[in-house]
């Protein structure tokens, strides 16, 4: 008869990251155990990925044969967490103010004390004091990153920075999609403490905010014009 741990891993999507803490089991000794037996299989139904992380993999390519891992990107993101921001050549071409695309390794930023800091070899995650940012979307909070290291980071000037976000935004607006809180972010930029430029930061976070507030109103037009007419009684 197949164990509880054996059904529940049965039962998981493909494609899934799961720990040791969602396996149900009679002890977590019980769940580790089972766990190394499923990782040491030729034919694995889980990945060990990182520190207590671990992976259920599609079925085996058809071409190869073999059973792939998540790539460092997706570990990285499910490690850091849905706070997290994408920092460097990632986060600037996530928000689209770069087309540098980030080759050799990730960085992600956390409010607090990361899990882990190197989860991956091509994965670095460091520590925010700022623990206002758990009120932040990863893309949230990857626009206060990407603002806070635009010189360094970004490609091009500050107005075209605005103009890109303005129709990325509205195109968002326009398809339905979520979009950042502009009064969200502001409020949590507030508590922003930046080494540098902290001035500039705050002229550069109010403008952002402009932008995405701009979109949201778009977003409410557009919701309000498509919204049913009540029937006359």
């Amino acid at each position: 008869m197949a164990s509880q741990m054996s059904r529940w891993l049965n039962d998981l999507p493909t494609e899934s990251f799961f720990r040791t803490s969602d396996v149900p089991g009679r002890s977590r000794g019980a769940v580790r155990t089972f766990l190394s037996r499923e990782v040491a299989k030729d034919n694995p139904r889980a990945m060990r990925v990182a520190a207590n992380l671990y992976w259920k993999p599609g079925p085996p390519n058809s071409i190869t044969g073999k059973i792939y891992p998540p790539g460092w990107s997706e570990i990285g993101w499910e490690v850091a967490g849905e706070h997290a921001a994408a920092l460097g050549w990632h986060g600037a071409n996530i928000v689209g103010w770069s087309d540098q695309i980030a080759l050799q390794y990730l960085e992600f930023a956390v409010p607090g004390e990361p899990p882990s800091r190197h989860p991956h070899p091509r994965v670095t995650i460091r520590s925010r004091r700022n623990l206002a940012r758990r009120a932040l979307t990863r893309l949230e909070a990857t626009y206060l990153e990407a603002v806070i290291g635009f010189d360094r980071i970004c490609e091009t000037d500050w107005d075209e920075a605005l103009q890109t976000s303005r129709f990325r935004l509205r195109r968002s607006a326009k398809n339905g999609h979520s979009l950042p809180r502009s009064r969200v972010l502001a409020r949590v930029a507030a508590e922003e403490q930046p080494r540098r430029n902290r001035e500039l930061f705050r002229s550069r976070i109010n403008d952002l905010v402009a932008v995405m507030a701009e979109a949201e109103q778009l977003a409410e037009v557009d919701e309000h014009r498509h919204s049913p007419i009540p029937a006359a009684t």
